[in-house]
């Protein structure tokens, strides 16, 4: 199973959501999000599972969409 985090704009800040979690991350800060996301990604990558990150740019673009695995 794939699992995907995403790093959304919000019109309050930025929000960090993915497979099971069960409620998402809201953070005032783009970089504090991104940051967010990327450790949950690694812990889930160390944990043997395959992540798909997507970070998302204010403007609703795709900045970033990569595969992480071990």
């Amino acid at each position: 199973m794939t699992y995907v985090i995403s790093v959304t704009p919000t019109s309050a800040g930025w929000t960090v959501h993915g497979d099971g979690m069960a409620e998402e991350m809201v953070f005032t800060s783009g970089g504090r999000a991104e940051q967010a996301a990327r450790r949950l990604a690694t812990d889930l990558v160390q944990s043997g599972q395959i992540v798909e990150l997507r970070i998302y740019l204010r403007d609703g673009s795709m900045a970033v969409r990569t595969m992480l695995s071990v």
